[in-house]
């Protein structure tokens, strides 16, 4: 299944309620075509008053590129709605998937028979997805310099930009 915006919302509150006692505020999720993640929560971070990192501005994305299983779409927005839970409750972890982020996971996972985890295998199928076949182009030129040298300079795509 390919996830849209709607199915993500509903998916996220009713996880939500499940799984974090309703304790994460409703968060933007954007759709993407990226091929290194199927899932990333991103934030931004300032020290706050109290001296401590705070972490603010919270947005999931959720790949589209890959057409997953609907459970395992479904494990990609909790393992992200784990790190957003840690994020927003201002909880200290060892890493991204350090000893906490692996307790909750592993406590979801036996608790509501989930199959979350911290990397994705995939099929040969699903990574065969992953390969951006679109045909790219580069513009290289060759430049004689005033000093009679010469060199080769790989130019940006967009026209306006190599005038």
């Amino acid at each position: 299944m390919i996830p849209t915006i709607p199915y993500i919302e509903r998916k996220f509150e009713e996880f939500n309620k499940q799984m974090f006692a309703g304790e994460l505020p409703p968060i933007p999720i954007v759709l993407s075509d990226a091929k290194t993640f199927l899932g990333k929560c991103v934030y931004k971070k300032r020290l706050g008053k109290d001296g401590k990192i705070e972490y603010y501005d919270f947005k999931l994305r959720i790949n589209t590129r890959i057409d997953l299983p609907e459970n395992e779409v479904e494990d990609t927005l909790i393992h992200e709605m784990i790190h957003y839970f840690i994020g927003y409750k201002r909880l200290e972890d060892a890493s991204s998937h350090g000893p906490l982020f692996m307790h909750i996971m592993n406590t979801i996972n036996e608790k509501y028979g989930r199959n979350i985890t911290v990397t994705f295998k995939g099929t040969s199928e699903q990574q065969e997805q992953l390969v951006d076949k679109k045909q790219r182009y580069h513009v290289v030129a060759l430049v004689k310099f005033h000093d009679g040298k010469t060199g080769i300079k790989v130019l940006p795509r967009v026209v306006q930009s190599i005038l």
